[in-house]
């Protein structure tokens, strides 16, 4: 299963979790970041709905394909401690 971004969203921490694919897991799996829509810099996007990991992606009309694709994580814990 693959999770499919849009280009335009983002948050606090997008371009230091941008440099490993797991930090991508750990902030979608924590949510607890404010996400953000750059064509609206609002917390939704330019169809009024919410700017959000599992809410932007191909069924919106202003979705616009990110280069990032994110595969589901392996089973088991996201991170070792």
């Amino acid at each position: 299963m693959e999770l499919e971004l849009c280009k335009h969203l983002r948050w606090k921490s997008f371009t230091r979790d941008a440099e490993g694919p797991g930090e991508f897991h750990l902030t979608f799996a924590r949510n607890n970041v404010p996400y953000s829509c750059l064509r609206t810099c609002q917390p939704w996007g330019p169809d009024e709905d919410m700017a959000i990991p599992e809410g932007c992606n191909s069924e919106r009309t202003c979705f616009e394909a990110s280069l990032i694709v994110l595969s589901a994580p392996p089973p088991g814990p996201l991170r070792e401690t």
